[in-house]
């Protein structure tokens, strides 16, 4: 992880894990989520309930 120093494996082990959950984990394109980033996709849920009950029923029969 960009060339830090550690003060032993516990240390190196604490910091990774808090990088990877922190940080790769929500930045990174997820499949299940259809390629898009976790913070990415709750946003467009979010968008997806504004709309109108409406909308999202044509929406859904556009498919």
């Amino acid at each position: 992880m960009d060339g830090q120093a550690y003060r032993d494996l516990d240390d190196a082990r604490t910091r990774i894990g808090e990088f990877i959950e922190v940080v790769y984990n929500r930045q990174r394109l997820h499949s299940a989520l259809d390629y898009l980033a976790p913070d990415a996709y709750e946003a467009s849920l979010w968008l997806q309930r504004q709309e109108t009950p409406d909308a999202i029923h044509s929406r859904e029969n556009c498919y």
